[in-house]
C-alpha cells in the first residue's frame, strides 16, 4: 500500500491505500453545511424548517397577487447587509421563473440563500436541485 500526497487546485490531497477510489467522500471539508446541506428526510424542502418566520415576513411586505416585487424585496434583503454583488447573486438564484418579482417561495428560498451567506458559506453559482421549491421543479 502506497499513499501519496498529491497537490490539486492549491489543496493537498491523499492518494492511494485507504483514500483510493474514494473523491467525492462525503466527509470533504464543509459537505454537508451550506448549500450542500440536504436535511434529515430527503423528500422535504430543507427551507421548509424556517418557513415561517420567511412567511411572517413576506406577509408583512404586502404582496399583491401571491408576489412582491424586486424593490419591496430589496428593502428585505438589504437588511442583511451583505454587499450588492451577493444579494444580486441570491437574486439571480431565487426568481426562478424570472418574473422579476417573487413569490412565498422564492422569497423564502432568498431568505434561506442569504442565511446561508451570513453563516460564512459560499453561495453556488447555480441552484442544486434540492433546493429548488417543490413549487417551481417543473420549472
Amino acid at each position: 500500500m502506497i499513499l501519496v500526497m498529491q497537490r490539486k487546485d492549491d489543496a493537498c490531497c491523499l492518494q492511494g491505500g485507504a483514500f483510493e477510489g474514494y473523491s467525492d467522500s462525503p466527509f470533504g471539508i464543509g459537505k454537508g453545511e451550506g448549500v450542500d446541506r440536504r436535511g434529515d428526510h430527503a423528500d422535504e424542502w430543507i427551507v421548509s424548517r424556517d418557513r415561517y418566520k420567511y412567511d411572517e415576513i413576506f406577509d408583512r411586505l404586502g404582496p399583491v397577487d401571491g408576489k412582491i416585487t424586486g424593490a419591496v424585496a430589496k428593502t428585505e434583503l438589504v437588511k442583511s447587509r451583505l454587499p450588492n454583488s451577493i444579494l444580486g447573486k441570491v437574486w439571480k438564484l431565487s426568481d426562478l421563473d424570472h418574473d422579476g418579482m417573487l413569490d412565498a417561495d422564492e422569497f423564502a428560498l432568498a431568505m434561506y440563500l442569504t442565511g446561508i451567506k451570513l453563516d460564512g458559506h459560499d453561495l453556488p453559482n447555480d441552484l442544486p436541485a434540492h433546493l429548488v421549491p417543490p413549487s417551481k421543479r417543473f420549472l
